[in-house]
């Protein structure tokens, strides 16, 4: 396994849980209670695509 896919594999994998808990709100699948799963999907989204854009080096000056 690469350095780089070693390094990713956890904000990608907040990003399709982010995606999943998402589209379940949409879908009307509740998994946890109205307001939280929304909430918790989009951070999860955001705080892995963050961290993801951080360990490929975007933010290096």
């Amino acid at each position: 396994m690469s350095n780089f896919r070693r390094r990713t594999i956890v904000p990608r994998f907040m990003v399709t849980m982010g995606i999943a808990l998402m589209g379940a709100a949409y879908f009307e699948l509740h998994l946890m209670p109205e307001p939280y799963q929304m909430s918790l999907g989009g951070l999860f989204g955001f705080l892995g695509t963050f961290w993801f854009l951080h360990a490929a080096g975007i933010f290096k000056s």
